[in-house]
């Protein structure tokens, strides 16, 4: 497998493979239905990692943000693990890079799946199978 190393500069992420795969396997547990709802998780990541109030409590970077507590599958429940070493699309896997390298579909802060924002009504924009909004 070629490594898809990710290089960013300008207040930008250096990640390693494996922290790469790590960012993928969570992303396609969080929304595998298609790139877009990839980007959208990642892009959630990313947006809170630019907040001054998500970067106090979980850290600037997305992968901080996705390993904090209670906050995606990573505390969650751990369901991500199986998706582990490449066991994720390729569309999930260039929704990270890309993500990583600039790219974001969104500027809201939190989702759910579409399922329960709709029973709780939560409003936001649907993209993939999660309702993306700001809290």
């Amino acid at each position: 497998r070629s490594g898809s190393s990710v290089t960013r500069s300008n207040n930008r992420w250096n990640y390693t493979d494996q922290e790469i795969d790590l960012l993928c396997a969570i992303t396609a547990q969080e929304c595998s239905t298609s790139y877009e709802g990839a980007l959208a998780v990642i892009s959630t990541a990313i947006n809170r990692a630019k907040s001054p109030t998500w970067r106090k409590s979980y850290g600037s970077d997305p992968l901080s943000q996705y390993k904090g507590k209670g906050q995606f599958t990573y505390s969650i429940d751990g369901y991500y693990k199986k998706r582990l070493n490449g066991k994720y699309s390729s569309a999930v896997k260039q929704a990270v890079i890309d993500g990583l390298n600039g790219k974001t579909n969104h500027n809201y802060l939190s989702f759910r799946s579409a399922s329960h924002a709709r029973k709780h009504g939560i409003s936001g924009v649907t993209i993939g199978d999660n309702t993306f909004y700001s809290n």
